[in-house]
């Protein structure tokens, strides 16, 4: 298909070519600032509008009607993504990005996604222009006879951009005098654009059968490309930037490339001390309050520095924080200066030094009087030691001193033809040997103060059995819990079963005939109970223990009252004495 283009200068087509050159420079110019908020969909939306009208432009410049219809499908990429676009602006300039983001956003382009395929391929179905012909001028576009699709999308677009009318209309009624000028200026500029749409959609042309549109177009887009520059609607960050210097609870200093302060906040100036208007003015008349700080940013540190500075006759300390600022190209253009006032912090730190200090201090001391108590622990565990080795001495010369007790009484015995002499000077063998036991325990034991009983018993039972020749046939049984005794106790209870163990084992039994001796010791609740038994004969009817002339009997009986303990005789057969006494540690 061949192109046949003739141009006119009507002023339609002045009018739609002037629109088409601002909205493409406007396009360019927001682009580059994109980042702001809008700025993106503003841009798109400035090249699609050029896009439309340009295309508008090829529309009467076409010759035939399927050139025009050709031009008339073009423009739609722009008649499908205006409405959106400007939703979109508006909903990212107010903050609302969550509806420009994601599925959501991608949910509001399917319908006009939908209407662009419809557009391209009206001839099979006629959906969107039932029917186009040629208008009776030429130099004009294509009569078009809109259809149902055509009217519902229109309903759609109309619909979002009604949307982000209220959205912008909300915001400016929430924020500052300077963004509502902003605000009001892309919401007049969208009016006149709507405005002449509805105009051109309604075939309601002006006196002389003029569409408004095209002139429309021209106004409102002059009049944005005006405010933009005027109200630096897309340098938004700036006044960002701004209000944040403004509130920022740090000082900020900013200084040109000449030395004048560009910048100067509340912060700053309640930190240095300085009053009144000083954008404009030298660095060095303004910081001559505070000298130390004036120094410091004089001599252009690269890095940051902590000062003392006098201000209003209050000392305070600062951290200054340098960078340097650069143009656009990358040339030095200024100074910016945070300053912090730190003053709190440095008397924390010498608070804290100061307690560190003290805390030093008390460090040697303790690091001292440690040392002197492990040099007295030392001297006294030496002590100890010797006291101990002393101690196991005793205990072994005791041992000793009893066992030539117990020989002498030996040899004594061995010197007398009297029976019951040598009878009487083996017993007093069989007790110093029971205390000379009691003492080698000790000392070969790791606990100088106490004796394990179990062990000590069965090796007095044992030294009684091999003393008295018993064989086989006489067993000893030993039910003894694991007790510990001191040498005040054990002593007196060791005595006691050597005379209750070798009377058992000199008249409980007859020759050859077997039996059996016991002894229990357990621990109660605040007493002990030691146990001594036979199963022999037993004792004579009538025998009463307490008024035996028996020198074994009266030493048991002794022993029982020195440990403040009590004796029960019983047993059948043969006899048991059950003897308690009060744990003393109770």
């Amino acid at each position: 298909m061949s192109i046949l283009l003739a141009f006119n200068d009507t002023p339609y087509t002045i009018a739609m070519v002037i629109t088409s050159i601002v909205t493409f420079l406007l396009a360019w110019f927001v682009w580059k600032r994109r980042t702001s908020p809008g700025g993106l969909y503003f841009a798109l939306l400035m090249l699609v509008i050029g896009e439309w009208t340009l295309m508008a432009v090829l529309e009467m410049a076409a010759v035939d009607l399927p050139t025009k219809i050709l031009f008339g499908k073009l423009s739609y990429f722009a008649v499908v993504s205006i409405g959106l676009l400007f939703f979109s602006f508006a909903m990212d300039f107010c903050g609302n990005k969550a509806w420009v983001r994601g599925k959501r956003a991608l949910a509001l382009w399917i319908f006009p996604a939908v209407v662009l395929a419809l557009a391209f391929t009206n001839e099979w179905h006629g959906l969107i222009w039932p029917s186009i012909t040629l208008g009776p001028i030429p130099g004009e576009m294509a009569v078009y006879d809109h259809g149902l699709t055509f009217y519902l999308f229109t309903a759609y677009a109309y619909f979002f951009a009604f949307v982000g009318v209220i959205a912008l209309i909300t915001t400016a009624m929430k924020s500052s005098a300077e963004r509502r000028i902003q605000i009001a200026s892309v919401l007049i500029g969208a009016s006149l654009v709507i405005a002449g749409n509805l105009l051109h959609i309604s075939a309601i042309r002006l006196p002389g059968g003029i569409d408004p549109f095209p002139f429309l177009l021209v106004i409102a887009f002059v009049f944005a490309g005006w405010r933009i520059f005027g109200n630096h609607l897309f340098d938004i960050m700036t006044i960002a930037s701004a209000q944040i210097i403004a509130d920022a609870p740090d000082g900020v200093i900013i200084v040109d490339s000449q030395g004048l302060v560009v910048e100067l906040n509340g912060a700053a100036g309640r930190m240095i001390g300085v009053q009144g208007a000083v954008v404009g003015l030298p660095e060095r008349d303004v910081l001559a309050q505070a000298p130390g700080l004036e120094a410091s940013i004089w001599n252009r540190p690269e890095k940051a520095v902590e000062i003392r500075v006098d201000s209003g006759g209050q000392a305070r300390w600062l951290d200054i924080r340098p960078s340097r600022l650069r143009d656009g190209r990358g040339k030095p253009s200024g100074w910016l200066y945070v300053i912090r006032d730190i003053t709190d912090r440095k008397r924390t730190e010498e608070e804290l030094q100061a307690a560190y200090n003290r805390l030093m201090r008390s460090n040697e001391a303790l690091q001292k009087e440690i040392a002197d108590r492990e040099k007295a622990e030392g001297q006294a565990l030496a002590m100890l030691r010797e006291k101990e080795v002393l101690l196991k001495e005793i205990h072994h010369r005791v041992k000793n001193n009893l066992q030539i007790i117990s020989s002498l009484l030996s040899l004594q015995s061995g010197c007398s033809s009297d029976e019951s002499l040598a009878r009487k000077f083996s017993d007093s063998q069989d007790r110093i040997r029971t205390m000379a036991l009691i003492h080698e325990k000790l000392y070969q034991s790791g606990d100088l103060s106490h004796i394990d009983f179990k062990e000590y018993v069965g090796s007095l039972t044992g030294y009684l059995s091999r003393s008295y020749g018993v064989g086989g046939n006489i067993r000893m049984d030993l039910d003894i819990q694991e007790i510990s005794l001191d040498i005040d106790v054990a002593i007196p209870c060791g005595l006691i079963i050597n005379e209750l163990v070798s009377n058992s084992l000199k008249y409980a039994f007859s020759a050859e005939q077997p039996g059996r001796i016991y002894i229990g010791m357990i621990h109660g609740t605040g007493e002990y109970e030691l146990t001594v038994g036979d199963d022999g004969k037993g004792l004579p009817q009538g025998f009463d223990f307490h008024a035996s002339s028996s020198l074994g009997l009266l030493l048991v009986n002794t022993l029982v009252e020195q440990l403040g303990g009590a004796i029960l005789p019983g047993g059948t057969p043969g006899t048991c004495f059950k003897i308690t006494f009060p744990d003393v540690k109770k």
